[in-house]
């Protein structure tokens, strides 16, 4: 058998078989290397010669994209132009029918390989099952994502049954971003440490999908971050986010009997404590509705002194807005050497009928009464011992 070749090119084309003496000689479409279709490519039965077959020998790896690959009038799959095989077609007198044959080098819609892929810092890839290989390894080399990145599957010329496999190969720091994969978002434990897999199974025109690992440490809860600094945390349900999460010992861990005690220290160099009461320091944020922050003690240190602070000198803390002190140590700001003090002085308001001692959902602010310091150095670190009470 004498084959006509033709040289495939991603510019496509129109070719027609040529029919002599009641056959048809048969093509052999080849190219050297894979093409990606910028046409469609059609081959053309001008003679229709009812009951002969005409042959044709695919010897070439086609991504058809938006364009198409016909043969007598008949759209060929993606899986079926990624890899070798034969068509064979018939004229019936009414319509042609065309029979494919893989070579079996792959199989249609699976090419049982395996693709390492080096994930970028930020982007997207579309999976061509028969053109991509049947496995996937996305691997960090290692990567920070400095954007999302999206993997999605092609729906277009898949078959019923074809199966694509996506794993996390690990040494990816999402860095407050995505990698997604079909529609799975993928955890910040497993996109670093890896030992997970997307399994998809194509049918009924669309992709079923599911997220599979090895195992659930608690470090792989769903979480915002993880880290040496996470060590010792207990593993908390969060009603508002429906996941787990590990966190230490909150409130909430805490019956009605027992309280949790909190520690914070706010470090305040000279160049702010220069604007101690035009510009006071947030010593605590806001604790939300329905809770408030309840003062236990308060303590200042002081260091690099040389000069000694003036003219105002009395150091405060109070809820942010309030007119009046919890707590104030008129000595520290004076100090000629480093040291550390007690701050246990308590100025307050008359509750009267109306005064508020204790303010819901206020942060706490460390300043100077009257007015700014003039000269002085030293930095400051207060610390603020403290808990959160439900109203």
């Amino acid at each position: 058998m004498t084959y006509q070749t033709y040289t495939l090119t991603s510019s496509g084309g129109t070719i027609n078989f040529l029919g002599e003496r009641g056959q048809y000689t048969p093509f052999r479409i080849y190219s050297a290397a894979p093409v990606t279709l910028a046409a469609s490519f059609s081959i053309v039965d001008p003679y229709q010669l009812v009951g002969v077959p005409s042959i044709v020998r695919w010897e070439t790896a086609v991504t058809l994209g938006a364009f198409s690959v016909t043969i007598n009038g008949v759209a060929m799959s993606q899986d079926r132009v990624n890899q070798p095989g034969t068509f064979v077609s018939v004229w019936d007198g009414v319509a042609y029918s065309v029979q494919y044959f893989p070579d079996f080098s792959g199989k249609p819609q699976e090419d049982p390989g395996v693709d390492f892929v080096s994930v970028p810092a930020t982007g997207s890839r579309t999976i061509k099952p028969g053109a991509d290989k049947a496995t996937i390894v996305l691997q960090g080399s290692p990567t920070t994502l400095t954007g999302n990145y999206t993997v999605s599957f092609e729906t277009t010329g898949v078959t019923e049954g074809t199966i694509q496999r996506v794993i996390i190969g690990g040494d990816i720091d999402l860095s407050g971003n995505l990698l997604t994969v079909e529609g799975n978002v993928i955890s910040l434990y497993d996109a670093d440490k890896g030992n997970a897999m997307i399994y998809g199974l194509f049918g009924a025109g669309g992709w079923s999908t599911v997220y599979v690992n090895a195992d659930v440490p608690v470090g792989k809860l769903d979480t915002a971050g993880y880290g040496s600094a996470d060590d010792g945390k207990l593993v908390n349900y969060d009603d508002t986010t429906g996941k787990f999460e590990p966190s230490f010992i909150r409130a909430e861990n805490f019956s009605g009997a027992i309280i949790p005690l909190y520690k914070t220290t706010v470090l305040i160099p000279s160049s702010e404590v220069l604007d101690l009461n035009s510009a006071p320091k947030l010593g605590l944020p806001a604790p939300g509705l329905g809770k408030a922050i309840e003062i236990i003690h308060c303590s200042a240190k002081i260091t690099n002194v040389t000069t000694p602070y003036a003219s105002f000198t009395g150091l405060r803390v109070r809820y942010v807005g309030a007119n009046f002190a919890i707590r104030f140590q008129n000595d520290i700001l004076l100090s000629t050497a480093d040291r550390t003090l007690r701050m246990d002085g308590i100025v307050s308001t008359s509750s009267g009928t109306t005064n508020q001692q204790v303010r819901e959902n206020v942060g706490i602010q460390i300043y100077v009464e009257s007015g700014d310091p003039t000269a002085g150095d030293g930095d400051l670190a207060v610390n603020i011992w403290y808990t959160i009470v439900d109203y």
